[in-house]
């Protein structure tokens, strides 16, 4: 008896956590998902003129990533950012410099909020970063803060 009481109560336990992601899947899942498309669509579309740029000279690309959700804030938005690591033998002046007068374009021109402290004047720009431990590691990103979470868009709300 206490075997079988036992085993009722592991399946009640185990089985709960499944019903209710099952459930979640089943109800929530096909209205979130397109969202999920959309916001990877759009972060494909962002990194592309940024990944296909050229390099500087005397630099070679050591790793990039691409990811979106709320990056910065507490919500209700969604943010896109693209990073390129890079080995250089330029200085942080001469990458800031080559990249200086290079506008990539925001998400959504006139509606993007960009970051003060990723953009110029207002326009989406490059920020450099240096490894402190490297001085010849940079990483350059883009960001751009888009728009405002919906209910739907867990990712972002």
């Amino acid at each position: 008896m206490k075997f079988v009481k036992r085993h009722k109560t592991l399946v009640v336990v185990l089985g709960l956590p499944v019903v209710l992601y099952v459930l979640f899947l089943t109800f929530i899942g096909p209205i979130a998902l397109p969202s999920r498309i959309h916001n990877t669509i759009t972060l494909r579309n962002f990194a592309r003129p940024f990944l296909e740029y050229p390099l500087p000279p005397q630099t070679v690309e050591i790793s990039n990533s691409a990811r979106w959700g709320i990056l910065t804030g507490n919500g209700n938005h969604c943010d896109f950012e693209v990073s390129r690591t890079l080995r250089t033998e330029l200085s942080q002046t001469e990458i800031e410099a080559y990249y200086a007068s290079i506008e990539f374009p925001p998400i959504v021109p006139g509606e993007s909020r960009i970051a003060p402290i990723w953009g110029r004047d207002g326009m989406l720009g490059v920020n450099v970063d240096v490894d402190a431990a490297q001085p010849s590691v940079i990483t350059i990103s883009i960001f751009d803060g888009i728009y405002d979470g919906t209910f739907w868009d867990l990712a972002c709300s």
